[in-house]
């Protein structure tokens, strides 16, 4: 069973996800309109930095490590998977690994006035996915990621109640001045749901 059929077969299917709308090539999506197209502004930062490899409309070399395109509507479902201790896919004490902080210290308090205001809080990293402690304490579950043109942001609360996902066409791949304030900017959005959420429950 290749790579691809495992995927869909193992985790697309379990999870209810529509084949027709997820899959590593942009071939495999019936309807590419339904996708955000992270590079919509690419054109500008060739124009300021020409040296830069140009990466075509979702072609990527890295096949088959990431970059699996879906609807953000299922791209929640695996965060629901999360929250739901593995159910249907994992065990709970895979879940359980996955939220265990690699060193198995203590998840250290944040402490903003030691990074002169900058994003990101404290973090202490577990199986792909990292804790996150805000200067209020409050501590998320998360992942992110980011390439040319695009970043996501994906949180949990961690009483395992709430899930956030940012989608942003924000370019974070340059090491500049913009790209912290695209990070921060959505990383303040995200925190902003989480008050107005957390105060409903």
């Amino acid at each position: 069973m290749s790579y691809e059929e495992y995927t869909k077969e193992k985790i697309l299917k379990p999870l209810n996800i529509d084949l027709t709308q997820s899959g590593f090539r942009l071939a495999d999506v019936k309807n590419r309109d339904d996708l955000v197209y992270p590079g919509r502004t690419v054109r500008f930062v060739y124009m300021i930095y020409p040296s830069l490899l140009h990466i075509s409309f979702f072609i990527f070399p890295t096949y088959p490590a990431g970059l699996l395109r879906m609807l953000a509507h299922d791209l929640s479902k695996f965060l629901r998977m999360l929250m739901n201790n593995g159910y249907p896919l994992l065990h709970s004490f895979s879940i359980i690994e996955i939220k265990k902080v690699v060193d198995d210290e203590n998840i250290c308090q944040y402490n903003r006035a030691n990074t002169n205001n900058s994003f990101p809080p404290s973090i202490q990293f577990g199986l792909v996915w990292n804790w996150r402690i805000m200067d209020d304490s409050r501590r998320f579950i998360c992942q992110r990621g980011t390439n040319l043109d695009s970043t996501h942001l994906m949180m949990i609360n961690d009483k395992n109640t709430i899930e956030v996902i940012i989608l942003s066409n924000g370019n974070r791949t340059l090491e500049n001045q913009f790209s912290t304030k695209v990070y921060n900017t959505l990383a303040n959005i995200q925190l902003m749901l989480f008050d107005c959420l957390e105060s409903k429950i």
